[in-house]
């Protein structure tokens, strides 16, 4: 037998095949004891996509499994890239949606309700120092001093900012940041790009990051549904790679007969559906689109940055399949969100994606 898998990586990929070279390839290849996984020497080839090999055998399987990672880091708009002015409108438009859409977020569970108070105070402490840091600018320039009216109110915030207790805690709050596990840069691109992607809006006569996102997704798909050598395809998706898969999936009609299986790891469909009417509507599309032979999804409690996928409300989803991941890992690796990743190496989540199936443990 011969799978492709498409592969849609969640946010922070460094490069091409990020994913796929530094945690999905380990997984695989230490993490079955009773499948014996090769990974063949030489990179696979189609037209248009390039991957990774690997022949797997159990006692009643042999497969060769074809992983193509689909990059999309590149078409990120980086806020943490930008300079202090840009990061301070943005960064204002970010706050202000954390406020009022992020209640939303906390009636799901009470585990969304801390992750979004610690994201709501990171967000803050990270927005202080870009405004100190623009106050610290226009300290420096002295053109706008020469206007009378702003004179006054400017001196005073500019000392503050470049002497007094402002910049102080300024020092203090960065030091702070910098011991962080995760970067803050990181949390505020992440952030940034899911309420744009939200939005769905365009910027500067650039099209919405949406569409986008979904043009790099149906050129890999439409890669490897051309290729007949395949007796099956699949799309892994993991965190907010499911929000993109699934709202590609949701409206996509090939010119052809062939299925495709659909598995979610971690996925961050509650939380855009708290916010965001259209991907509750994409979900449903999704279960009723015949392109999609099955929807297996993992999810795990001690990931504090996903839930199972929601269900529509009056749908009944004979597709999909919500299955709690097995890992289990330390409150410190649950609070710094390093169990996001334990997907990667969890052996129930790596069986299916290899076998196509696991124990019925549904939950």
């Amino acid at each position: 037998m011969k799978e492709a898998i498409i592969f849609v990586p969640g946010f922070g990929s460094e490069c091409q095949d990020f994913y796929l070279d530094h945690f999905l390839t380990p997984g695989l290849l230490t993490l079955l004891e009773d499948v014996e996984i090769k990974l063949d020497p030489e990179a696979v080839k189609i037209p248009g996509q390039a991957g990774k090999r690997f022949h797997c055998r159990s006692e009643d399987l042999e497969k060769t499994l074809d992983i193509y990672e689909v990059y999309w880091d590149d078409l990120v708009d980086h806020l943490s890239a930008k300079d202090a002015r840009q990061k301070l409108v943005r960064g204002l438009n970010l706050f202000v949606y954390m406020l009022l859409s992020g209640w939303k977020i906390i009636r799901i569970s009470p585990i969304f309700f801390i992750q979004s108070c610690v994201i709501l105070v990171l967000l803050a402490a990270w927005y202080y120092g870009i405004v100190i840091l623009v106050l610290a600018s226009l300290a420096e320039q002295n053109a706008l001093q020469s206007i009378e009216f702003l004179q006054s109110g400017l001196n005073w915030l500019t000392a503050w900012a470049t002497e007094g207790w402002g910049w102080q805690l300024w020092l203090l709050i960065s030091a702070l940041l910098a011991i962080l596990p995760t970067s803050i840069s990181l949390i505020v691109d992440l952030i940034d790009f899911f309420i744009r992607y939200i939005q769905n809006e365009s910027s500067r006569g650039r099209p919405p990051r949406r569409a986008v996102l979904r043009s790099r997704l149906k050129q890999a798909v439409d890669n490897v549904m051309a290729e007949s050598t395949y007796d099956r395809i699949t799309v892994v998706a993991h965190s907010i790679g499911c929000l993109i898969a699934t709202d590609f999936l949701a409206d996509y009609h090939p010119q052809s007969d062939r299925t495709v299986r659909l598995v979610t790891w971690g996925s961050a469909l509650a939380s855009s559906t708290s916010v965001s009417t259209w991907v509750t509507s994409e979900i449903k599309k999704c279960l009723d689109n015949p392109l999609i032979e099955d929807w297996a999804d993992f999810y795990s409690h001690q990931d504090w940055f996903c839930s199972r996928v929601p269900i529509p409300a009056g749908e009944i989803a004979p597709k999909l399949t919500s299955r709690q991941a097995s890992f289990r890992v330390s409150l410190l690796k649950q609070l710094s969100g390093e169990s996001h990743s334990e997907y990667f190496y969890d052996p129930k989540v790596l069986r299916h994606l290899v076998l196509g199936s696991v124990p019925s443990t549904s939950s």
